[in-house]
């Protein structure tokens, strides 16, 4: 008997061996376009699927009266709407952004693995011709993952997955009220924050795995308000991947962060 159970313990320990449960997030912008039916009318869905299939969790869900034309997310889904973004019918069309945080409906971090983030619009009764279904795939690990896609009704999609300790971390608590508008951006955009103490400062982008984009400014400030405009490109004059980066601030000997999703 106690061989069995020994087995057993076993058997179920080695099952979770290799298996981890990164904590991190991910970040996600589309924008969908159609024609015909009640075009630009539409109602639109954003989900999180394992590799095999199995739903995770709802990010986004416009739709009420019309929910049942997003046939793809109400077979995934079974209607769950936990944590999501909602509302009715969207009219015009517009710029999606979300971010998942790993879990599911329960709240629990899922396993590291490679997971569908799934897109499905709907313009129209015709569910062939007035409705189309997108599938970005991505890793969620210790390793940030980057993607990004574009289909004839999913247009300027870009995913990525962030892990906790990647790069360089944002720092919220005690940030300088650091603004970044507009954000997400695709030309420029501008960067605001005050400064407390008369001191030098050092302004940079850097990407996910902590390599310098371009410095924005390296000077001695004294107290105020300031604002700078980055145009997306490098110290070269050269315009970056769209992705998510970090605009970092040493003010004081202090290092703060805030993310920025550049979607050219």
């Amino acid at each position: 008997m106690k061989k069995v159970i020994l087995i057993t313990i076993l058997a179920i320990f080695s099952s979770y061996i290799g298996k981890s449960q990164t904590m991190g997030s991910l970040n996600f912008s589309v924008t969908p376009t159609s024609t015909g039916g009640y075009s630009p009318r539409h109602v639109i869905a954003i989900w999180v699927e394992t590799n095999s299939g199995t739903f995770v969790k709802t990010k986004i869900r416009y739709a009420v009266s019309q929910v049942s034309r997003l046939i793809s997310w109400n077979a995934a889904s079974a209607g769950n709407i936990i944590d999501a973004v909602t509302g009715s019918t969207q009219n015009p069309y517009t710029t999606y952004t979300g971010t998942w945080n790993g879990t599911d409906v329960s709240g629990s971090t899922v396993l590291d693995g490679v997971y569908k983030l799934q897109f499905e619009l709907a313009w129209g009764n015709n569910s062939t011709s007035q409705r189309s279904t997108y599938t970005i795939t991505f890793t969620k690990s210790p390793t940030a993952d980057h993607q990004t896609g574009n289909s004839t009704n999913f247009t300027n999609i870009v995913v990525d997955w962030v892990p906790s300790g990647a790069g360089i971390n944002e720092n919220t608590a005690s940030n300088p009220n650091i603004s970044i508008f507009p954000n997400p951006f695709s030309t420029n955009s501008t960067i605001s924050f005050n400064v407390k103490k008369a001191s030098p400062i050092y302004v940079a982008i850097y990407n996910l795995n902590g390599q310098l984009v371009k410095t924005l400014l390296n000077d001695y400030k004294t107290i105020g308000e300031y604002s700078l405009n980055w145009n997306g490109t490098n110290n070269q004059n050269i315009k970056v991947s769209n992705g998510i980066y970090y605009v970092t601030f040493q003010i004081d000997n202090k290092i703060y962060s805030k993310k920025v999703l550049f979607n050219n």
